[in-house]
């Protein structure tokens, strides 16, 4: 498999978090629960080699905070970026065992997150339920191919050989702020604070309590604004009879990657234009694929194509294979 290789001197300081190269996943076994049932997740040098080899879609593979952008996970998911892998890379850890690196580039929110050291550790998202994305190995013990999502997280299922994000404490502790400059900062910020109590139309000596409140209604109403415009939009394009759970995947790609989801929406119009057109996991006399379906072809086909590609010494990662998959079904 064609992979990019690292050294351990190209991971990014621990003192200095910046865009860069990080230690996202270790070379061991990695007990976890999968749909209630215990199981391992076999992180040698062959699974190393195969998501590397995997790399991440075109437009790059989000971070989150403690898996929040996961269905599921929050009641209501946060699909803000932390930040986003650019690409995957193998490093030897001196002991021959190759360990997974990602390079990252942090959003601003996320980039104070780990600088502030809210968050110390990365944790992976694999998924076992298909052979295309994880081999089985017998005994509830499996081999992840594909990196399918990773998180900030202070309690990570895979701690034991990963390499923090940041030191417990600075490199450096700054001197101490003299006493008339901690004064003069703190009259600063009292200052700034009644600036934005007045514009939320608050009164000077109005509590912490009702600023926080007010931001968050205006937050609320931003929210809901662009959720009505995704309506609309959504609307005006046809897609109203969308499922729901279309509908709401497009609404929050109009926010958090909006010209990615316009070209989704672009895509479901061009497909339905030539709805009379019978897909190639559909054919004549047999029910439409359901989304399960469409799912296991769409993966199988790219397994196929990335086989095809590199027999003729082409490097295809998976995920550009899949939208191959993906074009090929329009």
């Amino acid at each position: 498999m064609n992979t990019k290789r690292i050294t351990p001197n190209d991971l990014q300081p621990m003192d200095a978090p910046a865009d860069g190269w990080y230690h996202i996943e270790s070379n061991d076994d990695h007990p976890a629960i999968y749909d209630g049932t215990r199981i391992v997740q076999v992180l040698d040098n062959d699974a190393m080699a195969a998501i590397a080899a995997a790399g991440v879609p075109e437009e790059g593979l989000p971070i989150d905070a403690d898996h929040r952008g996961v269905p599921g996970i929050a009641d209501v998911p946060d699909t803000a970026a932390a930040g986003w892998v650019r690409e995957l890379a193998l490093f030897d850890d001196g002991s021959g065992h190759w360990q997974l690196a990602a390079r990252i580039e942090w959003t601003p929110p996320g980039l104070a997150l780990v600088q502030g050291r809210v968050y110390k550790h990365f944790s992976t998202v694999y998924r076992i339920d298909d052979p295309a994305l994880a081999r089985p190995l017998g005994s509830d013990r499996y081999r992840p191919l594909v990196l399918l999502g990773l998180a900030l997280t202070n309690n990570p299922n895979n701690r034991t050989g990963q390499r923090p994000i940041t030191n417990s404490l600075p490199a450096h502790l700054p001197p101490a702020t003299p006493a008339g400059e901690t004064q003069t900062k703190h009259q600063t910020n009292m200052n700034e604070l009644e600036e934005i109590k007045k514009a939320l139309g608050l009164a000077p000596d109005a509590p912490l309590t009702d600023t926080l409140a007010a931001i968050a209604a205006i937050k609320g109403e931003a929210a809901a604004a662009a959720d009505s415009e995704a309506e609309t939009l959504l609307n005006s394009e046809g897609l109203s009879d969308l499922p729901e759970e279309e509908k709401k995947e497009l609404k929050e790609g109009l926010v958090t990657n909006r010209s990615l989801a316009l070209m989704t929406i672009r895509a479901f119009k061009e497909r339905r234009a030539s709805a009379n057109a019978t897909p190639r996991y559909a054919r004549p006399g047999t029910p439409r694929a359901t989304s399960e379906q469409t799912r296991s072809y769409l993966i199988n086909r790219a397994k196929e194509i990335q086989r095809r590609e590199r027999a003729e010494g082409r490097t295809c990662s998976f995920w550009k294979a899949l939208n191959l998959a993906k074009t090929e079904t329009k």
